[in-house]
Parts: C-alpha cells; sequence; structure tokens
C-alpha cells in the first residue's frame, strides 16, 4: 500500500488538484475514528468528543476553497470521473495505512524491526512499478530522481516512526494519535504555506487553524 499510494496521489494531484487530493487524504480520518471505537477499544470521553468534533470543524474550515468560475469549460465526462475516483481511493488508501500503523504498534512488534519490514518490502515494490511505468514511456530513472527518492523516503520514514511512537505512547487514545495527526498536519501546512509561499487564506480557512490548535489542545 505504501508505494502504490503515493502513484495515486499524484493521479489524483494530476485529475483532481492539489486541495482537493489534500482534503481527501486527511479526510481519511472519517474512516480511521470510527476504527479506533470499533476496533481498539477507545473510550469516547466527553473532552475528547469534543476534540474530535472541533477537529472535524477545523479541517471542513482548513480545507475549505471557493467554487471555480462557471465561465470555465465543461470538462469531459471521463475527466469528471477521475476527478472523483483517484481522490476517493487516496482516502480509502490512507484510511486503511492509519489503520494498519495501529495494527502494527498495537502487535508489539519492536520499532525497528517493523519499520525495516514495511520499508524492505515497500522497496521491491516500488522498483517494479518504476519499471512497469518506464516501459510504458514513463520518466527515465535518472541520479536527480534517486536524489528526491531518498529525501521523500526520509521525511516518511520520519513520519511513520514517530506515528508509531505515538501509538506505542497512547496505547488506549487511538483517536487522539489519528486526529492529532492529521489535523497538526493541515494546520501546519496552512502556516507554511501562507509564510513561506505567500499564499493567500480567507478567514474561514484561518478560523480553521485556530480551531485545529484548540482541538489538538
Amino acid at each position: 500500500l505504501l508505494p502504490t499510494i503515493f502513484l495515486t496521489l499524484g493521479a489524483s494531484v494530476r485529475h483532481a488538484g492539489i486541495v482537493r487530493s489534500d482534503a481527501a487524504q486527511r479526510l481519511s480520518l472519517l474512516l480511521s475514528l470510527p476504527a479506533a471505537f470499533v476496533f481498539f477499544g477507545a473510550s469516547l470521553r466527553p473532552a475528547a468528543a469534543i476534540g474530535i468534533a472541533l477537529g472535524l470543524l477545523a479541517l471542513a474550515a482548513m480545507l475549505w476553497r471557493p467554487a471555480p468560475s462557471p465561465a470555465a469549460p465543461a470538462a469531459p465526462a471521463t475527466a469528471n470521473a477521475a476527478r472523483w475516483l483517484y481522490p476517493l481511493l487516496v482516502l480509502a488508501g490512507f484510511g486503511v495505512i492509519d489503520i494498519l500503523f495501529k495494527r502494527v504498534a498495537q502487535a508489539g512488534v519492536p520499532l525497528a524491526t517493523s519499520l525495516q519490514a514495511m520499508f524492505a518490502l515497500a522497496l521491491p515494490v516500488a522498483f517494479a512499478l518504476a519499471l512497469w511505468r518506464r516501459c510504458r514511456g514513463g520518466a527515465r530513472f535518472t541520479a536527480r530522481n534517486l536524489l528526491g527518492g531518498v529525501l521523500l523516503g526520509l521525511f516518511n520514514f520520519g513520519n511513520i516512526l514517530f506515528y508509531l511512537r505515538g501509538h506505542r505512547a497512547l496505547p488506549q487514545h487511538p483517536a487522539l494519535v489519528f486526529a492529532s495527526m492529521n489535523i497538526g498536519v493541515v494546520a501546519l501546512g496552512a502556516l507554511v504555506g501562507v509564510l513561506l509561499f505567500r499564499e493567500r487564506l480567507s478567514r474561514l480557512n484561518l478560523a480553521g487553524v485556530l480551531l485545529a490548535v484548540l482541538a489538538i489542545g
């Protein structure tokens, strides 16, 4: 799942755009949150329920964007289908991956062993996918690609490591780990967009960032 979800995310960005793809990735929380209560025995205390409700409101506010101009030309039916299909696959894929990470953390396997197994198994799948795309006339495998892949892999490795540590540190509170990571990533991404890339956020988006801080607290 790990290598294929990144290809799916890339396809979603191409067909549906960054905003919808990012929204789909973060709204995978709608799959992992119920799993916390149904499969992992999390108890819904009043404070946690308020935090989760605020978090979902924060996600909606941060990810909201104005509708495109109606003057834009209509897209073909196949393009419209792809705009929905790929974000839905992203939502489902990241939701399942979040749940499986919790299962790994719950199993008690040492972190070093589980991470080594994940990445060792992901590597041949990633190479097979790269070879398949190359045979179909895709991008060549270059040193630049390798360097970018290593850099992305280091961040991804760190992300998974601390995500698993979060589940290990709070074994009775999976909903807190699921929610705080997803809400936190969107809030931090919004701030980085404003400070580094001079993106403009609406008042509703900014209210969502403040709500996210409150929800995590």
